[in-house]
């Protein structure tokens, strides 16, 4: 209960009503105080407070004053015989309450066991949903501690029901394919005997292996470039040879997969094989589940990176290779009208004779080259450098995307798109250098 009231709030909470007065005749003075305190504490916070000093002197003083009792009497109050088990008895009938029993227990927890998605299994959360569904049955709360155990047990049964029911969906296959991700390799090995910096010595000779270890698959893509693509499409192939269903988690909230995912990530292989296989599969299912989700991503991620990379390296090629042919004239719009003047004035003169007394050759040359280096000419070759990039380098990482990642749309302005990336991913293999597709499209990569 809060420490702080103001004066309105007091008037608001603290009152006592004709028919809550009426209990307290044949009260003495600490007892009338003292049950007046616990049955407005009670209307408030549907339990009863755990000892005196739980509520606040200035609540303590306004209900002195309305019921005419001194303050002070209030430390008289016996808060262990049992004048006080009969004034919660009391109060519990006066509002409709009753003590918890083992039943009702038992209910709360099956109760909080179907609300624990709801909560994403946080122990604060259901421990106000637990006081709040008491409430709601007129149910006195248990002790603060039995509480908290009634919440876990049933944290813990909604684990080991969720454990069996998503292991049960796993095929024979998809099992196999755990058990063999968790088997011990040689990293681990080295994990279990060595230090840290041995450890981190050793790990970067394992990415020659066909599949990663399942260490390597926490591992993050690393600097960009055609390797990072390698490494997490050979991760994403790893974790699709365990053939999860796609429907598995559909009615669980990301959030509820994501702690277990990190529950997996800060364990090694040899305590996951631990776990009973319930536990096992589950763990490594919703980890892998949401890790080859972030590897999609990551991809798409390095994609977007290397386009960026490509394209401000050929913006600095082409600036350092016209830098110093680079010359800026000033007047252009004047220069262009005295030419235009000249022109006009002498249609049928030659060149020579007309623009250059009016703009010198060395002008013309450096307009020229002005140009080339901030208009149309310059986006060309930028461009020119870009495919060049492209198709000597990073052209072999299109396959590889083709072949792991699904493009759909359903706007039509982006249909063409999608056709062009089914005619690559069909001719992905060939040295042909123009298709034809559906649509006709003239495409060259």
């Amino acid at each position: 209960m809060k420490k702080i009231w103001q004066p309105e709030e007091l008037v608001e909470h603290w009152t006592l009503l004709p028919d809550e007065l009426a209990l307290l005749t044949h009260k003495n003075e600490p007892n009338r105080l003292g049950f007046a305190l616990l049955l407005k504490f009670f209307q408030l916070e549907a339990r009863f407070p755990l000892s005196s000093q739980e509520i606040p002197a200035i609540v303590v003083n306004y209900v002195a004053k309305i019921i005419s009792v001194p303050p002070e009497k209030y430390r008289e109050y016996d808060w262990q015989g049992r004048s006080i088990k009969y004034h919660r008895a009391q109060i519990r009938k006066f509002f409709g309450f009753r003590e918890i029993k083992v039943k009702d227990a038992k209910e709360l927890t099956e109760w909080l066991t179907e609300q624990a998605l709801i909560y994403e299994l946080k122990l604060e959360n259901l421990l106000l949903a637990a006081v709040s569904r008491l409430r709601e049955l007129k149910i006195e709360p248990p002790t603060q501690d039995r509480l908290e155990r009634i919440t876990r047990s049933a944290i813990h049964l909604f684990e080991e029901r969720f454990f069996h029911q998503i292991s049960s969906q796993l095929s024979a296959t998809s099992k196999t394919e755990i058990e063999q991700l968790l088997q011990i390799s040689k990293e681990d090995d080295i994990i279990a005997n060595q230090d840290s910096t041995e450890n981190d010595a050793t790990a970067t000779d394992d990415t020659d292996l066909e599949s990663f270890s399942f260490s390597e698959l926490k591992s993050d893509p690393g600097r960009i470039g055609v390797e990072s693509f390698h490494k997490e499409i050979k991760k994403l192939e790893t974790l699709r040879r365990l053939e999860l269903p796609p429907d598995l988690f559909n009615h669980i909230p990301t959030k509820i997969i994501q702690i277990y995912k990190q529950r997996v990530a800060v364990e090694q292989p040899r305590d996951l094989r631990r776990h009973p296989e319930a536990i096992r599969y589950t763990l490594i299912a919703a980890f892998c589940y949401l890790r080859s989700q972030e590897i999609t991503d990551n991809l798409v991620e390095l994609i977007i990176q290397v386009v960026h990379r490509i394209s401000a390296r050929a913006e600095k090629r082409v600036d350092k290779e016209l830098l110093n042919d680079f010359k800026k004239v000033t007047g252009k719009n004047n220069l262009l009208y005295q030419i235009a003047s000249a022109t006009l004035h002498q249609p049928e003169g030659v060149v020579k004779d007309v623009i250059f007394p009016v703009a010198s050759e060395e002008t013309l040359k450096n307009l020229v080259k002005e140009y080339k280096s901030t208009g149309n000419a310059y986006r060309e070759k930028v461009h020119t450098v870009m495919r060049s990039s492209y198709g000597g380098h990073y052209r072999r990482i299109l396959p590889l995307i083709l072949n792991q990642l699904e493009f759909r749309s359903n706007n039509e302005i982006h249909r063409p798109v999608i056709g062009a990336i089914e005619l690559l991913k069909k001719y992905a293999d060939s040295k042909q250098r123009y298709y034809e597709g559906r649509r006709y499209y003239s495409l060259c990569f």
